[in-house]
Formats: C-alpha cells, structure tokens, sequence
C-alpha cells in the first residue's frame, strides 16, 4: 500500500468526484483513478462504487474511510513532533545530578527549561557519587557533577561554574570569626572526610597542606556529606564541602570560604561525545550556560 494512493483515496472519498479530486491534487482525472484502483488491488476490496453519474463509498470503503483519515492524522503528528525533536525544540531528555547539584543545580535547571522549552520533558536521575558509565552505557542523556579533579577525556565537557571549597565549622567556633580562611587556620584542626577508592583529591589536598584528617564515613551512603556536616556540628571536627552545601544543618555550622589555589569544585555538565540526542547541544547545554555565564 502507497502513501499516495491513500491520499488520492481520501481526496476523491471527501468529494466523490474523481475530477474535483483530481482538481485539487493537480492531477489528471485518469491518474486519480489509476492510483485509486491499485489501493483497491492492494487491499482486495473495492472501496468506491462507480457509474457513469456517481461515486459512491462501499461498506468496506466507509469504515476504512475513517481509519484512514485518523492514521494520516496520527502520522502528519508523528512527522511534525520527530521534526522538532530533530531541531532540537522537543522530546524527552535524562539527566544525572551529583548529590551537589541536586543541591545547587537541580530546580534552577528545570524551571529555566521549562520557559525556555516547555515542551521538553525532564527526567532526574540522582547519585552520590560521580556515576559516570551511565551516561557513556546511554542510560544518561548528560550529567551534571561537581568535579574536584579533570573529567574522564571521552566525555565533552562545559565547566559551568567554579567556586571555593567551604569549611563547615561548629557553630561558635574561633574560626568562624574569619570571613575567608587559609590552609594554615585549619593547622590543629581536624578535617572529617568520607572513605573512597582510590584517594579522594579532598584527601590529596589536605595532605599537601600537612592538615590533620579523620575518615568517619563511607562514601557509598547517600548521607555521607550530611554525615560529616552533623558531625562537624557536634565539635568533632570540621568538614569540607562543596558550595551547594551551605544551606545543610545551618543552625550546627558555620560555613567558611578557602581560599588557597586549587581549593576550589567545578559545576560541570558532561555530554557524551557521539550523542544522538539533539536536545543536549540545542536545549540543555544553551539553558545550562544560562544559569552562570
């Protein structure tokens, strides 16, 4: 079965009238009716009646009259929706967020797509650790992480924004009458961390600088990072964090900008570099460098 013969079939069905068919389609009234014929012989039945005076619909003809013009209906949709989807204007896109970003990127990202495409869909996907085989296997579309160390080299990547890591202090603490601390307030004092395999570049930092550290928490635990901000808050030392995370337990810390050269995360978004998805380049990558740039 022709698509065009099932064009030529509803125009000669909507007037039945071969020549005002015909007339409409700038077609010749013989070829109307060839292209008519041979959608009969494909389906093995006769859908128009014909006499010398009139055109007229059979049965079969009527009822496959309304299937048809749905079935083109459905498919002008599916053609027009597949072409925004390849211009990059809708369709649906999975996303991953550090625990970081869920933090800090998460709902300035979707309301900012959302006004910018709204006829794209979100999908979230949040990890505590950076998880990025997810995106390179394709279950991810692109990934929001904050990156302490360089990205793997076979994933894009648009550093979005970078910011100085915080101390997370107890509340009350002689440190936190400092607006900016150095490396060199933080001697005597011991830095919480979380354990990781290999060596976190938190942990590389803070031997460098020759500053006391205790681990106190797996990693493989959604809570880690709050697990270190409440233990600060109970006096057992401080923790290092990520900006996004001064808004967690404020009422047990106080949180503490450094600022020494390298002592800073990056917000990046990765992207696969033979991604199919056009909606990561056209819409996600363009709201992303909104936020900041």
């Amino acid at each position: 079965m022709e698509l065009w013969d099932l064009k030529n079939f509803l125009a000669v069905a909507s007037t039945l009238s071969f020549s005002s068919a015909a007339e409409t389609l700038h077609l010749s009234t013989q070829a109307v009716s060839r292209s008519v014929k041979k959608l009969e012989g494909d389906l093995g039945f006769e859908l128009l009646k014909r006499t010398t005076r009139s055109v007229s619909l059979t049965p079969a003809g009527s009822r496959f009259l309304k299937d048809a013009s749905r079935i083109l209906l459905e498919l002008d949709g599916s053609i027009e929706l597949a072409s925004r989807i390849a211009a990059g204007e809708s369709g649906e896109i999975t996303v991953g967020f550090d625990l970081a970003e869920i933090l800090g990127t998460l709902s300035l990202l979707e309301s900012n797509l959302a006004k910018r495409h709204p006829s794209i869909e979100l999908h979230v996907a949040s990890y505590n650790l950076p998880h990025y085989d997810d995106l390179r296997n394709g279950k991810l579309d692109a990934y929001f992480a904050t990156v302490y160390r360089s990205v793997p080299e076979d994933l894009n990547c648009c550093v979005l924004h970078t910011a100085a890591l915080y101390a997370a202090l107890p509340k009350g603490h002689a440190l936190a009458e400092k607006e900016v601390l150095s490396f060199s307030d933080l001697h005597g004092e011991t830095a919480l961390l979380y354990h990781t395999e290999p060596e976190s570049p938190m942990l590389a930092k803070l031997k460098s600088a020759s500053l006391d550290y205790e681990i106190v928490a797996d990693m493989g635990q959604m809570s880690s990072w709050c697990t270190l901000v409440a233990l600060a808050g109970a006096g057992r030392g401080y923790a290092l964090v990520s900006e996004q995370y001064r808004g967690i337990l404020p009422h047990l810390v106080d949180y503490r900008p450094i600022d020494e050269p390298g002592a800073v995360t990056k917000t990046c978004l990765l992207w696969r570099k033979d991604d199919a998805n056009p909606l990561v380049e056209k819409a996600l990558v363009e709201t992303a460098k909104s936020l900041w740039q």
